[in-house]
């Protein structure tokens, strides 16, 4: 969503940057919040905060926009107002995605996140969550990795008091 807070977009630009720097030169692309990603069925695209690309990305154009088939990675940095839908119908829908192999969710009001991934063989979803700024997040999809410490560099929050 343009036009956010400076914590959402200081947040948002962290972990870009760093996957960026992580990613230079391997085959998985990190792309921003300009990445049109196409949702399954008729239920249109979104523009995740940041999306991670494995392999060569495809696309399709809609609405003049080309929308990004195949992520691998997805991270959305949640704010007040889009939490409950970025943590319920936009993960439905990330998930039903095949392509995609973990879905990050990062909180803008305390430090925590939350990594939804698939996981194999079975194909079900799990979650780990992490609350402390030492926590290390591995995105095994992309071999990379990100602490929370980088995530909220130059943000100041309130302790975390526990997910909801």
């Amino acid at each position: 969503m343009a036009g956010g807070k400076s914590v959402h977009v200081t947040i948002e630009m962290n972990i870009g940057s760093e996957l960026f720097q992580q990613l230079r030169g391997k085959t998985c692309i990190p792309r921003n919040s300009s990445q049109a990603v196409k949702l399954s069925g008729s239920r249109g695209y979104v523009f995740p905060d940041v999306t991670v690309v494995c392999g060569k990305p495809e696309f399709v154009t809609k609405r003049g926009i080309d929308c990004l088939l195949n992520p691998t990675v997805i991270l959305e940095v949640l704010s007040p107002s889009t939490a409950a839908f970025d943590e319920t119908q936009k993960l439905l829908a990330y998930t039903a995605l095949p392509t995609v192999r973990q879905y990050l969710v990062v909180a803008s009001d305390h430090y925590a996140a939350k990594l939804y991934f698939r996981s194999s063989p079975e194909q079900t979803w799990s979650v780990n969550l992490y609350d402390n700024l030492t926590d290390t997040i591995h995105f095994d999809s992309c071999d990379c990795k990100l602490t929370l410490a980088e995530i909220y560099t130059g943000v100041d929050l309130p302790p975390f008091n526990g997910f909801n």
